[in-house]
Order: structure tokens, then sequence, then C-alpha cells
């Protein structure tokens, strides 16, 4: 039992530390000739296949993970969109911040010369489709503290579209490295609150690609509430 306990707790180490889904359940993570026994049959090589992982008394305390990656995990969503706004920002000349946790609604604040925007990014493989735009279901709580008109960086949502299969996502060749995907933003700063209690749907408009020169607009954007803002406390 007290292996099963520290297997319990080393599996769900793993999983904290490295995003893996190592499987769960003492009964996968027994010793050699006990009923937990689990071994992959057949033998797979790589990140290829089912996950497993089982103990082996020839190795003492000597773990062997087998990994399935098969399908993309919202974790993996999360770090392509990071990447991908990092490459556009770091093109536009503009530093890019994430945070710990996503505690604001953001995910990333882009800066310039102490000039800043905050964005909630999305990443999806099968966008809802509307009337020249796609559509994404904001929680509530979020829209909400993105359109706060008392934000010093104004808000956006951006949601990036990458190809069904994860496998397409990034291509490398001896002379480049290509990342697959398109990427749209709504502005969510200073929109009126809704009656919604749990989402609402926020349109991306086809025509607001996510680029260097949607990046411009955004700072264009916000240094004029700032000056705007600058404007309104001299006049008072």
């Amino acid at each position: 039992s007290g292996r099963r306990v520290h297997a319990r707790s080393w599996a769900s180490a793993l999983r904290l530390r490295t995003g893996l889904d190592v499987s769960r359940g003492t009964r996968k993570l027994g010793v050699n000739g006990s009923r937990g026994v689990h071994r992959p049959s057949p033998p797979m090589e790589g990140i290829d296949g089912r996950c497993a992982m089982y103990h082996d008394r020839r190795v003492s305390s000597v773990w062997r993970v087998v990994i399935s990656l098969t399908d993309a995990d919202s974790w993996q969503k999360a770090q392509f969109s990071h990447a991908y706004m990092l490459a556009i920002a770091t093109r536009g000349g503009y530093t890019i911040a994430t945070w710990n946790e996503d505690k604001d609604g953001v995910d990333a604040t882009l800066g310039s010369s102490g000039i800043y925007v905050d964005i909630q990014l999305k990443c999806t493989r099968s966008p809802r489709k509307g009337n020249g735009c796609y559509i994404h279901d904001l929680d509530v709580k979020t829209y909400d503290k993105l359109r706060k008109p008392e934000r010093s960086a104004p808000g956006y949502l951006a949601m990036l579209i990458v190809p069904e299969n994860y496998e397409d996502w990034l291509t490398h060749r001896a002379d480049h490295l290509l990342l697959a995907g398109h990427g749209y933003w709504a502005r969510i700063q200073d929109l009126p609150p809704v009656k919604a209690i749990t989402q609402t749907a926020i349109r991306l408009p086809h025509a607001q690609r996510l680029d260097v020169s949607a990046l411009e607009g955004m700072f264009r954007d916000s240094l004029d509430r700032l000056l705007s803002g600058i404007k309104k406390g001299e006049a008072a």
C-alpha cells in the first residue's frame, strides 16, 4: 500500500509539473507480480499510443511513462496561442508579459513606450461561424473585467484558429519554422453590460485579423484613451 500511495503522489506531481495526462488509479500503478501491473501492449516508442505507467523491480524506483499526445489538450492550445501572440508582438516591436494567474481576465499584456494593451487569448480547432465573423462564447465574468471603463489598459479578446490535427500546427524546415493558425480580435473595452449570467457571444469579424497592423491600431486606441483621460483631468 505504501508503494501505491507513493505512486499516486508521484503521478499527481508529474501531472502538475508537466501537464501530461498519466494513468490514474492504484491498480495501474502496482509493482511487478501484483495485480496492478500495467504494461503497454504492444511496445510503444516516442510519444504515440496510450498512456501507461508501471514500476519495474529490476530497476529500483524507476517509473516508466509512455505518453499519449494523440489529441491536443487545453494547455497545448493555450501555449500555442501565446507563441502566436509572441511572434506577432516581436515582429511589431512590442514587449509582451504573461500572468501567472488569469485573475483580471488577462492572459497577455503588450507594451510599448509606457502604453499597454491587455488581451484575453483563446484557441480553438472548431470555431463557431457567423455572418462574416467567428463567434466566441465568453464567460460574463471575464467580459465584465475586460470592459471596465476604469481600466488603465484597454481590454481585448483574441482568438486563434488552428488546424484540426495538432501535428499540422507547426512545420519545422531546415530554413524556417512555420506556425499554422489565423487569429482574430474584438475590442471588449467600454462595451455595455449584458443580461446573460454565464456567457455572452462575442463576434470577431473576419476583417479584424490578428496581425501587426491590428496591434498598431490597439496601441493607437490605448494612447488616445490615455490622452483623453489626461485632458479630462486637466479640465476638472
